[in-house]
């Protein structure tokens, strides 16, 4: 009798872990809003290096766009891992 207690009260506490309930960090939680920005950045800024080069920006500063879209791709992807991470 006993025995079947603590099985059932062991049943559901890894039930409550399976689903997230009991877990120590708490449960998971989603940023929608880092996951909107990432995904407004990215043509933002592929829009504006294309503005650029259609402008005929000089051939000094071209390059410089260049590595901060690339840093702007970056931390792009980051805020999308970011908003998808476990808190």
């Amino acid at each position: 009798m006993v025995m079947t207690e603590l099985h059932r009260a062991a049943s559901r506490d890894v039930g409550a872990q399976d689903a997230g309930e009991n877990d120590a960090r708490g449960p998971r939680k989603r940023r929608p809003l880092a996951l909107a920005a990432a995904v407004l950045a990215a043509p933002l800024a592929l829009a504006f290096c294309a503005y650029l080069g259609w402008t005929g920006m000089s051939l000094v500063l071209l390059p410089l766009v260049y590595i901060a879209a690339g840093a702007g791709l970056t931390l792009v992807i980051a805020g999308v891992l970011w908003a998808f991470s476990a808190a």
